[in-house]
């Protein structure tokens, strides 16, 4: 009978565990901003755009917020919030990136754009990260967000390495495409 205790319980404790794990954060989205981003679906280079236009303001709220003596009260938990909606938005901009180079869509002029936007934000990660630790006060406001600061920086960091990688990619094919068209072209002339 213990044995079956312990496995019921084994088993409960599990599911519980994959339960919690299943539970989505939270959406980083408004509803206008979600209703802008299904509208632009199908066209890559907008949609890439607008993606990095709410993750560049995300990060620039949470850098006025930052500068803002007025708001010090309950100011690390909006810094959490905004950091991790940060991440999430670079995120939802990596996975279009790869949904879009996966369809073997030319993405070459918005990923410009898209490694422009993820490195400023990468630098005011960093920056936000040392400026936690000037101070003792900087450091205690830290707290309620040092973790999801860690995790935004790796987050955009691997963005930022996938960006330039399918970039890189894309420019590859095409070169590889224009020059199997000029090698055409020099057969049909003999």
């Amino acid at each position: 009978m213990s044995n079956v205790l312990r496995i019921t319980i084994t088993a409960l404790l599990l599911a519980t565990s994959l339960a919690a794990a299943q539970i989505p954060l939270r959406d980083p989205l408004t509803e206008a901003e979600a209703d802008q981003l299904r509208e632009l679906a199908q066209e890559p280079e907008k949609r890439l755009k607008l993606l990095c236009k709410f993750a560049q303001s995300r990060m620039l709220a949470a850098e006025q917020l930052r500068g803002d003596p007025k708001l010090a009260q309950g100011r690390g938990e909006q810094l959490h919030g905004l950091i991790e909606d940060v991440m999430l938005l670079v995120k939802e901009l990596d996975r279009n990136v790869d949904m879009f180079a996966e369809q073997r869509m030319d993405i070459r002029k918005p990923m410009k754009a898209v490694i422009e936007a993820e490195t400023a934000i990468h630098l005011k990660l960093r920056a936000l990260k040392e400026t936690s630790q000037a101070d003792a006060a900087a450091q205690q406001e830290a707290r309620a967000y040092q973790f999801v600061l860690e995790d935004a920086i790796e987050t955009v960091e691997t963005a930022l390495d996938n960006a330039r990688s399918v970039l890189e990619d894309q420019q590859h094919e095409v070169q590889a495409a224009k020059d199997r068209e000029k090698s055409a072209k020099t057969e049909k002339k003999k």
